[in-house]
């Protein structure tokens, strides 16, 4: 009898003890503990592009080689399955209206590499299909042809045999058969006659 009146006695100062500690404990929480942040990943936005010219790449390809360049308007000529295409377009007086085209022999290709992961996308064009497409410009290597061989590109030996035959190739970055937004800020246009004639276009 006197044991269960011990404990009928500390049951309430037990109960009590018990809420202080747990309203402490979150106190202490609501003090002292640093607040978790939760990292928010920004997408990264392309780097400007400048407009460019078949021609004047390959006049001048080192001016063009640390730079994001775009082809507008460009003609979809031979495909290398879905993987690459040569992009043709005439010479920078007939595309840019100052002259008339005579034969085919004013048009100038630069061979384009669609990345996997665009393919997987659902990206394709076929020929005779008009785009604008932006990438960086690279140098046609031993190791290249080898990377793209391991990477499924070609359909037989006569591909490997053309892609060789380039010096240069641009990696798509950006494809359409849609013309860019005219309000989109991010591409840096020619700035003058002067550099679309000479060394390139001039980069903001």
């Amino acid at each position: 009898m006197a044991q269960r009146t011990i404990g009928e006695t500390l049951a309430l100062p037990l109960r009590i003890l018990a809420v202080v500690a747990v309203v402490g404990f979150m106190f202490w929480l609501y003090t002292y503990a640093e607040p978790t942040e939760v990292a928010v990943e920004e997408e990264e936005e392309a780097e400007p592009a400048a407009d460019a010219f078949v021609e004047l790449v390959h006049d001048n390809p080192e001016f063009y080689f640390d730079q994001r360049i775009r082809f507008s308007e460009v003609d979809v000529g031979t495909r290398i399955g879905l993987n690459a295409f040569w992009a043709e377009q005439y010479s920078v007086e007939v595309a840019t209206g100052e002259a008339e085209a005579e034969d085919d022999e004013e048009r100038f290709g630069l061979l384009v590499r669609i990345p996997r992961e665009m393919v997987d996308q659902g990206i394709a064009v076929g020929e005779g299909d008009q785009v604008w497409v932006s990438g960086f410009l690279h140098e046609v290597t031993d190791s290249v042809v080898a990377a793209w061989e391991e990477d499924g590109v070609f359909d037989d030996t006569a591909d490997v045999e053309l892609v060789e035959a380039e010096e240069l190739f641009l990696e798509a970055d950006e494809l359409s058969t849609d013309p860019p937004d005219e309000n989109d800020e991010d591409d840096v246009e020619l700035a003058d006659d002067e550099n679309a004639q000479g060394d390139g276009p001039e980069v903001l």
